[in-house]
């Protein structure tokens, strides 16, 4: 039997859910193996496949459900122990039975009105933020490898509080520089 791996990504409310789900589906050669209400508004995105795929998928995941509402928390669980799949959801034989015997009939639906509201999101992506005011948390590995060598200085320069000289900041490549903002927002 191939062990698969096992990638969760739990969120505050089901829409940053449901964002997460379709940009690890996206991201990866993985499947989403559920979507489950946790209760107090948590909800979590169960998702299985190969180590990396499952480790990219939960990384693209968390920081687009971070965009749109609050990622509680996420794991990774390279190989899953014997018992782990009783908890994970799993579609109902019975269920899959009759799907499979009856043909699908066309839904009647009434045509209804429709009115369309638009919602100004929480906390809107601003195209630039000024030197103060980076959030820490969002400063993951992804976002960063897509950020330009002189984006990430003015971040650092931001955030890094007297920890390296200008000097060494404006000398260093991409991978040191990412190196340097990370050692900063994990001693935060």
């Amino acid at each position: 039997m191939e062990e698969l791996a096992l990638g969760l990504i739990e969120t505050v409310g089901f829409i940053p859910a449901v964002e997460a789900a379709d940009a690890a589906a996206k991201a990866a050669e993985v499947k989403i193996a559920g979507v489950q209400k946790v209760g107090q508004g948590l909800v979590t995105v169960v998702i299985v496949g190969d180590l990396s795929p499952v480790q990219a998928a939960v990384e693209c995941g968390c920081d687009a459900a971070a965009l749109l509402g609050k990622v509680h928390s996420t794991t990774v669980i390279a190989r899953q122990g014997e018992g782990l799949s009783l908890l994970m959801p799993q579609e109902k034989k019975q269920e899959k039975q009759k799907k499979a015997a009856s043909p699908a009939k066309p839904l009647k639906t009434e045509p209804k009105e429709q009115s369309t509201t638009l919602v100004k999101p929480e906390n809107p992506v601003k195209p630039k933020q000024s030197a103060g005011n980076y959030d820490l948390s969002q400063l993951t590995s992804t976002r960063l490898q897509r950020k330009k060598v002189a984006d990430l200085r003015a971040i650092l320069h931001a955030i890094q509080d007297g920890l390296w000289p200008k000097a060494e900041i404006d000398s260093a490549n991409k991978r040191k520089l990412i190196m340097m903002i990370k050692r900063v927002v994990n001693n935060q």
